[in-house]
């Protein structure tokens, strides 16, 4: 009995269980049918937006993957052709024993003037220090002309036992002057004889020699007021450079001040006039037309050196020819700059890229070459990589330059490519079938092969 009361007590509970869940399970299912059916909408939309963003994805990534349209319409080619080249000076002309005497007494009554307004603070002078000793002595003579350049009565007597009249005298001469122009930028009123001229007469001495007077043609009669003005530029420009730092970042800065300060002179390069503009003082001060801080290449490489002096970093000046190639490379000149036992070679003038804005704005290119072309101009991570392209590099990679991707610059919409820097060519006189006198100073440059910095 007992039994069979248990089993119906469990018989009964197992009915309620069962009912319970089915009650449980039928409403469960109506919610669930209406989630469901809400899910189904949710779902459809869903769908549709990952279809979209798919869409999206794969416009994206096939943008991505086609290449940036290369913009090359238009190349700007870098200045050459506007050097001067340096020539022979003239030969020295004869003298009386009367028109001696006459320069002696002038020499004796000569007093000068005071502090000379000359200033290079420079411990080396790199032509001076490697040529001959009867062109140092030649030139000795002319630093002490330019030492006073307003005083006719300044007259320097050289003695030399070499025949005045003979080729290789005339040689020692031009190397001299040529020399004492490309050690000392200071002097810019003597390049091409821009205020004055030297001029020379000998007569043999009693001893089988030869006495050379060395004169000014004229006074300089601008000299207190330039030289107060090109001393008064450089001690400006240095103020906010630090001297005191690693020569390396001395140089850098110096470069890239001057690359700001200074704009090309395309007049004069066009017209190849004799101008300032081929001067430290065009760069510096202003060109012979009054326009401020104006020059072509030998003006900036001649401010270049000049700062570098002053600042106890040794260089000089590089003659040649500079162009895209060979056959179409003009008259040129740049620097080459010591920096710790090394040599290197730097354009100050193709790294200015200055003038390029206003030259693209004036150019026959469409909007979207031009808005490129900008763009790369204006990046400043770009203009710094492209505006130190010509810095620092060895005479190989001078000589015979070649451009790579690394200067290609890529627009902020990834739709474009373009390269501002070309292949081109630097040759010195020594590389070129050339005998003049830039040939004879250019054979004491060494080669450039630093590649520390």
């Amino acid at each position: 009995m007992r039994k069979n009361l248990m089993q119906t007590i469990i018989s009964i509970l197992v009915i309620i269980q069962i009912v319970g869940c089915s009650t449980f399970t039928k409403a469960d299912a109506q919610n669930t049918n209406e989630m469901a059916s809400n899910n189904a909408v949710r779902v459809d939309k869903i769908d549709n937006t990952t279809e979209k963003s798919n869409e999206k994805s794969a416009n994206l990534e096939e943008t991505q993957t086609l290449s940036p349209k290369r913009i090359d319409s238009m190349r700007l080619d870098k200045p050459s052709g506007d050097i001067i080249k340096p020539i022979a000076i003239e030969k020295p002309s004869e003298i009386s024993k009367d028109e001696a005497l006459q320069m002696d007494r002038a020499m004796r009554a000569y007093v000068p003037s005071g502090d000379s307004l000359v200033i290079n603070n420079s411990n080396h002078f790199f032509f001076y220090e490697n040529m001959n000793e009867n062109e140092q002595s030649i030139y000795d003579a002319i630093m002490m002309l330019a030492e006073d350049p307003t005083d006719t009565n300044n007259i320097i007597v050289h003695t030399t036992d070499s025949d005045v009249q003979a080729e290789d005298f005339n040689k020692e001469l031009s190397v001299a002057y040529w020399g004492v122009i490309y050690d000392h930028p200071e002097l810019f009123w003597l390049y091409y004889a821009l205020e004055t001229d030297i001029k020379i007469q000998c007569l043999p001495n009693e001893n089988g020699n030869y006495d050379c007077y060395f004169f000014l043609k004229e006074p300089y009669h601008n000299y207190e007021k330039e030289m107060n003005a090109f001393n008064e530029a450089v001690e400006a420009f240095l103020e906010d450079i630090n001297i005191q730092q690693d020569d390396y970042l001395v140089a850098k800065d110096i470069h890239d001040k001057l690359i700001d300060m200074v704009s090309y002179d395309t007049e004069v390069a066009e017209k190849q006039t004799i101008d300032l503009a081929h001067t430290a003082y065009g760069a510096l001060v202003e060109n012979s037309r009054g326009k401020k801080n104006t020059a072509v290449c030998d003006g900036y490489a001649q401010a270049y050196l000049y700062l570098l002096q002053q600042a106890g970093i040794e260089a000089t000046v590089v003659l040649g020819i500079g162009g895209s190639t060979y056959t179409t490379a003009g008259g040129h000149a740049w620097n080459i700059v010591k920096l710790g036992n090394d040599w290197y070679e730097v354009d100050s003038t193709w790294d200015d890229f200055g003038g390029w804005d206003e030259e693209i704005e004036k150019a026959d290119l469409d909007d979207q070459s031009k808005n490129v072309y900008l763009e790369a101009l204006n990046d400043n991570e770009y203009r710094e990589k492209v505006e130190h392209y010509m810095y620092n590099i060895t005479t190989s990679d001078i000589r015979d330059f070649r451009s790579s991707s690394v200067y290609d610059y890529y627009t902020k919409d990834g739709l474009y490519v373009i390269n501002l820097v070309f292949d081109s060519v630097h040759l010195r006189s020594t590389d070129i079938d050339d005998e003049t006198v830039d040939k004879l100073l250019m054979e004491m440059i060494p080669e450039a092969e630093g590649l520390e910095y």
